[in-house]
């Protein structure tokens, strides 16, 4: 398995950027939000599955809240999503022994530029636990490292 901690690193960044400019329509997050959930489902963890399918959730709201121009701050989570979202910490308690989202069931309403903060923190974790893990990584490039494999 190839891994791109720097690449992750940029990814987080861009993710932390979106939460931020609440203000403005969310331009782009469907398709950001699938890449990070890419990148965090090569990670063969839990984690990684969760943050992937909590990144599809928050796609669909993106592209309906995108479709009416509608900015992040004002572009709420609906419940499907919120559960997702939940289930995410629930996987993440049982990982790191803490959940990983800041506003989720903080904040309310509960919107898009939240949630975006909230799978960016979610996101930021698991490069945590990739680089801890990183005795267990090669590096076979200046951006590049490999899990080394002991299966069967």
């Amino acid at each position: 398995m190839v891994l791109q901690l720097d690449e992750w690193r940029r990814i987080e960044e861009e993710g932390r950027r979106r939460a931020f400019e609440k203000d403005k329509p969310p331009l782009s997050d469907p398709s950001f939000l699938e890449r990070l959930g890419m990148e965090a489902e090569k990670s063969g963890r839990e984690l990684g599955k969760a943050i992937g399918e909590a990144a599809l959730a928050l796609s669909a709201v993106a592209d309906v809240c995108l479709a009416d121009r509608i900015p992040r701050e004002d572009c709420y989570v609906p419940d499907y999503a919120r559960e997702v979202m939940r289930k995410l910490d629930e996987v993440a308690r049982r990982e790191l022994g803490r959940r990983c989202t800041w506003l989720l069931g903080v904040r309310e309403p509960y919107n898009l530029s939240s949630a975006i903060n909230d799978i960016t923190a979610c996101f930021h974790r698991l490069i945590e636990v990739e680089e801890a893990g990183s005795s267990a990584l090669t590096r076979v490039g200046r951006r590049v490292f490999v899990r080394e494999y002991s299966g069967p």
